[in-house]
Formats: C-alpha cells, sequence, structure tokens
C-alpha cells in the first residue's frame, strides 16, 4: 500500500493566558471565518491519496485551562479536529514536550477527542498505556506506531508506573518494546521527538541511537521538535527521517516573569527554513519499506500548507542535508557545525543588545568578550 504519508508539527491555536499570548498568524481567527479545512485546502487531495496519513500533534485540544507558569503553552482549537480528519490524518503521536501543557484535564480530553476519530499513541494514564503500541491494519499489512519525547521538560510531563504522561526516550526499554512488537505487525514505525532545535543536523548521539533501533528491528523512524528540516538517511533494511520540519506552526508572542518578577515579553517569528517541511510518501508491503519520496511542503503566509510545485531542484536543501549524513567523520564535521552556529547565534544577539547598549550589563559584556575568539574547528 502506498500507507504512509508523514510530517510533524501541529500547533493552530496558541495561549491568550496570562504567560503565553496568541500567535501573530492567527489561526483561532481563520477559525471562525474560514473554518478547521483552511489550512489543508492545497493538500488534502494529496494526503487523502494515501491510507495512512500520520502527525505529531504539537499541542492539547482545549479552549482554556490551567498552564505551567514560565514555560510556552500551546494550545489548539479542538475544532480543528474535524480538519485533521478531512484531510485524510488517521493516526497521531502525543509523545511531546507540548501535550501536556495545560495539564490534566486537556490532556485527556484531548485523548478522548482523538479517539474519536483517528488513531494515537505515545502518551496516556500511565507508562503502560504510554507505551502501547497503535497497530493499524490495512490491506492485509499490519503496521505499529510507538512513539517516545527525548527532550528535557522542566514540567513533569514523563508518565510512570502510576502517573499519567509521555512515553521517556530510554534506548535499551526502546528496543525491548521493538522485540516485543515484532511478531505481532509487518512493519514497526518509531515517532520520536528529539534533536536540537533549529539544528539543521542530527547530533552523533542521535545518529547512533537511531541506527540500533533500526537494527533491532524498526523499519521507519520519523523524527521531529527541531522546526527544521535535517536529512532523510537509508540505513540497512529502515529509513530514518531525523526531522521533517515544520508542517503547520506560527509566530509566538510569550510574556513571562522572570525569577526577579519582571514580566518579559518574547517574540518568536517563523523563519524561512520554520516555514519549510518535507512529507514523507512510504510504499509499505509486508516485506517492509519499499519506497520512500519526499515532497517539500510550505507554510505559506495566508496560514495553509502547500507543496512546492516545482520539480526542478525541489529537494536540494534536502539532499544536502542528506549527504553530510554519510560523512566518515561526521562527529567531527556536527561538533564544527554545532560550534559555529552557536558563535553565531552569540554574536546576533549581542549585536541585537549592542543597539541599547543603555540596558548592557556584566554578564552582557563577558558574552561579548567570549566570542572575540573564533570557534574550534574540531572537537577536542
Amino acid at each position: 500500500m502506498r500507507g504512509f504519508c508523514g510530517n510533524t508539527n501541529y500547533n493552530f491555536y496558541l495561549d491568550k493566558a496570562t504567560t503565553c499570548l496568541t500567535s501573530i498568524d492567527n489561526y483561532d481567527q481563520s477559525l471562525h471565518v474560514k473554518g478547521p479545512d483552511w489550512p489543508f485546502e492545497s493538500i488534502k487531495t494529496f494526503l487523502k491519496s494515501h491510507d495512512l496519513v500520520f502527525g505529531n500533534l504539537e499541542a492539547p485540544f482545549c479552549i482554556d485551562g490551567e498552564i505551567y507558569h514560565g514555560k510556552c503553552s500551546l494550545r489548539t482549537h479542538p475544532d480543528y479536529i474535524t480538519g485533521l480528519a478531512n484531510a485524510g490524518f488517521n493516526i497521531m503521536s502525543i509523545a511531546n514536550n507540548h501535550i501536556l501543557d495545560y495539564k490534566e484535564l486537556a490532556f485527556f480530553n484531548t485523548i478522548k477527542i482523538l479517539r474519536k476519530d483517528m488513531n494515537y499513541f505515545g502518551a496516556g494514564k500511565d507508562i503502560k498505556e504510554a507505551k502501547k503500541a497503535s497497530i493499524i491494519e490495512q490491506n492485509g499489512i499490519r503496521v505499529g506506531f510507538i512513539g517516545y519525547c527525548d527532550v528535557i521538560i522542566d514540567s513533569p510531563f514523563y508518565a510512570t508506573n502510576n502517573k499519567r504522561g509521555i512515553a521517556p526516550f530510554q534506548i535499551e526499554s526502546v528496543v525491548e518494546d521493538i522485540t516485543k512488537l515484532k511478531d505481532q505487525v509487518d512493519v514497526i514505525i518509531i515517532s520520536l521527538h528529539w534533536g536540537m532545535e533549529h539544528y539543521s543536523y542530527p547530533t552523533p548521539e542521535q545518529v547512533k541511537a537511531a541506527h540500533k533501533l533500526i537494527n533491532s528491528g524498526a523499519d521507519l523512524i520519523i523524527g521531529h521538535h527541531p522546526h527544521v528540516l535535517q536529512g532523510i538517511e537509508k540505513y540497512k533494511h529502515g529509513y530514518i527521517a531525523y526531522s521533517l520540519g515544520n508542517f503547520i506552526f506560527s509566530d509566538i508572542k510569550w510574556s513571562w516573569v522572570n525569577k526577579n518578577g519582571k514580566k518579559i515579553d518574547s517574540l518568536m517569528r517563523l523563519n524561512k527554513k520554520n516555514r519549510k517541511g518535507v512529507i514523507l510518501s512510504v510504499l509499505i508491503t509486508k516485506k517492509g519499506i519499499q519506497d520512500v519520496n519526499a515532497f517539500p511542503c510550505v507554510l505559506a503566509k495566508n496560514l495553509q500548507v502547500r507543496l512546492v510545485e516545482k520539480a526542478t531542484n525541489r529537494n536540494k536543501r534536502l539532499n544536502k542535508l542528506t549527504k553530510k549524513l554519510y560523512l566518515n567523520n561526521y562527529d567531527k564535521f556536527w561538533y564544527r557545525y554545532s560550534s559555529i552556529l552557536k558563535y553565531k547565534t552569540l554574536m546576533t544577539r549581542n549585536i541585537k543588545r549592542l543597539k541599547n547598549i543603555h540596558k548592557l550589563r556584566p554578564a552582557h559584556i563577558k558574552e561579548l568578550s567570549d566570542i572575540i575568539t573564533p570557534p574550534p574547528s574540531r572537537r577536542s
């Protein structure tokens, strides 16, 4: 079956409460004016040409609720479940660092809403339920989905034996889950919320972990959390999409209170990289993954997701990212890349501070002096 069409990061509606304000691109206003199908109008025909359509739901379905103060809390209007279902989505991972942003009531209500329209996995009332696989049979082929999160979360999001939450990514435990699932399905797909935000390449540790999961019997790994595209690696019998980038997300205006009691207003605007992603179209048979095609997509300013129509060089960026994954000295490449990225980020931040030099403090001066020396060319 042309059985899998995946992308990641769905967030249609941002908090209007005291600590996190609404997005600049307003999906809640769009919902009332244009309806829940609007974000998918340009892409739903393509999505519905697949038997299975998977995504990572990056926010709970709710309108009001209690939040974790100090955390940028995301939420999705419940009416958007109709848009997702009408676009062809039939299975969602909820193993991520935002699904519990509005605590238990919104979390369990989200599960209740999902249960009516589609399959889900990756979180539950306890660790057993959170780690439970979602098995879907299509055309005589049984596909098992399991999902985990590997993001440091200040709030108590991870499930335990007697506490609700998301499934944590613990490599040996995941290997055990794969081993148990092997005899029940033809294909195993793992959803992983992991990696470093805004990094275009996975860490060497991620690469090693992904290889171990494929060696253990996984067929496809779908990664998300960086909010930018990363490469897709063919490893032995399996495929690893380290990060497919954003599908639907938005600018965020976030207000919070620091440790000194001062209110801070933060603004995160999506840049070009944040607006680009890839839809992975996968041919699945009883023998495993037979074919993988990447279809670039972009989040337009009118809030719709669109396929990139130009065939010429449409995967140029993805091909470049993928090529680096096969370097013999990938570890050295990544540490150099990381070092340079941190250097550029620090430079940009402090240049902005210089425009408000009257606000500079001794700690900022130290940062400025630290970046005078260029980053090392390789890991020591």
